[in-house]
C-alpha cells in the first residue's frame, strides 16, 4: 500500500518513499557507479511437465502489454 505522502512520486523514489515511510526498511542510495543491471532469463525447459503452460507464460512476459508493465516498475524492456 502507498503511503499518502508517497503518492506522487513516480520512479524508484516511490520505492523508497513507501518502504522509508513503514518504517519498516531502510533505503539506501546506490551511486550508479557500483550499482548494476540484473538480467532475468526466462525459457521453457526441456524437462518442464506442462511446457505448453510454460510457452504460454513466457509469451505473455514478452508480449507488449507486460513490457509495458515492466516499464512502469521500472524495468529495462526486452529486445528478444
Amino acid at each position: 500500500m502507498t503511503h499518502p505522502t508517497c503518492s506522487s512520486v513516480t520512479d524508484l523514489s516511490h520505492y523508497a518513499c513507501t518502504f522509508s515511510a513503514s518504517r519498516k526498511v531502510t533505503v539506501i542510495d546506490i551511486p550508479d557507479p557500483f550499482n548494476v543491471i540484473v538480467q532475468y532469463l526466462i525459457a521453457v525447459a526441456k524437462s518442464s511437465p506442462h511446457p505448453s503452460d510454460a510457452q504460454a507464460f513466457m509469451n505473455f512476459v514478452l508480449s507488449p502489454a507486460e513490457q509495458a508493465i515492466m516499464r512502469k516498475y521500472q524495468f529495462i524492456p526486452v529486445s528478444a
